[in-house]
């Protein structure tokens, strides 16, 4: 194939003032769980770090589903991100075991990485809210 690839380490943020690891399977599980409730035109989901933990929340027409995960995340952590749940899924889709979450805010792009697989990285970008 000819011509020139896009530089994509630019849409890679530098900085990540918040970093998770958690387990892959669950996270893929509870997002599966949750968006059923999620707006059906952007598929919303909120990840919502707090005291130390992960919790998983959409609300939609049909009402509000939420669901709190193990996640190794910083006691200090504030922070309230917003996805379309399909994409988050497709990130986290090749991850078997760990997943490796770094965010560099609510309006700057995500990395999702396989711990164990220094090969692997996914872009995700948040939704605008």
């Amino acid at each position: 194939m000819e011509g020139e690839f896009p530089d994509y380490e630019r849409v890679i943020p530098s900085e990540f003032p918040l970093e998770a690891r958690v387990a892959a399977p669950a996270l893929r599980d509870s997002l599966k769980r949750v968006k059923v409730l999620a707006d059906r035109n952007n598929h919303r989901v909120d990840l919502v770090f707090s005291g130390g933990s992960l919790e998983v929340v959409a609300a939609g027409d049909l009402g509000r589903g939420s669901e709190r995960l193990e996640a190794e995340v910083p006691e200090d952590a504030e922070m309230l991100l917003a996805y379309n749940a399909e994409y988050l899924l497709d990130a986290l889709g090749p991850v078997p075991q760990t997943a490796r979450l770094r965010f560099s805010g609510p309006a700057s792009a995500s990395v999702v990485q396989d711990e164990d697989d220094a090969g692997y990285l996914a872009v995700v970008v948040p939704l605008r809210v």
